[in-house]
């Protein structure tokens, strides 16, 4: 068996592209710290823990905001959720964006909560733009994140365990570098795109180059 895992265009989604737009689309601070989380609005995505954890989170000054980048069957829900833990004015609902990675670009922290997932390329997105993340231990997430060094992994569907890991990001920037560079590095070493398409070109010339030394 071979894997390969998949790949991210690191030109695309270099540190620095888009800097100031989300900040400037919200009318936000620089003083302001932004948590952003990308992916269908889908119940599978964990978009509402995430909510119930961001209304449990340690009071700051400023307070955060939360951005949802995507669009789904479960927005209205959300929203309603939002309302319920009054927290709406600080949750932005972006819908569907076609440059994502202009759109993190001023994410302070970036979270994907999901409950199921294959190998998220959400995360390696993330990564590639050199953002400290908090993920949950889910299928390929694991393969993608050292804990603690290339983020935080958090158990699926604990609500206390990312209450904890955001907290602990946004109180500490210097651990939000180093985990964004660390994450950054290992993108480049192991979720390149380009790196993926020749694996792939290798592999498939390898196993056409044994099926015609065995043909008959």
């Amino acid at each position: 068996m071979s894997v390969i895992p998949n790949g991210v265009d690191l030109e695309r989604f270099q540190p620095g592209t888009g800097a100031g737009k989300l900040r400037a689309e919200l009318a936000l601070s620089l003083e302001t710290p932004v948590l952003v989380t990308t992916g269908q609005l889908t119940a599978i995505k964990g978009h509402d823990l995430l909510l119930k954890a961001f209304a449990r989170l340690d009071p700051h000054v400023p307070p955060p905001v939360l951005v949802l980048i995507g669009q789904g069957e479960r927005e209205e829900n959300l929203r309603h959720l939002a309302a319920e833990l009054e927290i709406s004015s600080r949750v932005y609902f972006l819908g569907f964006k076609e440059d994502i990675s202009e759109w993190v670009e001023d994410a302070d922290i970036a979270i994907q909560p999901s409950k199921q997932e294959g190998f998220p390329n959400s995360v390696i997105e993330f990564m590639a733009k050199g953002k400290a993340l908090v993920a949950t231990r889910v299928s390929g997430t694991p393969e993608a994140i050292d804990h603690e060094r290339h983020g935080l992994l958090v158990a699926p569907e604990h609500e206390s365990e990312l209450v904890d890991a955001l907290n602990r990001l946004l109180s500490d920037p210097g651990l939000r570098t180093r985990l964004g560079a660390s994450a950054r590095n290992r993108a480049v070493e192991e979720f390149d795109q380009n790196r993926m398409v020749a694996s792939m070109e290798s592999l498939l010339c390898h196993l056409t180059s044994k099926s015609r030394a065995s043909a008959p």
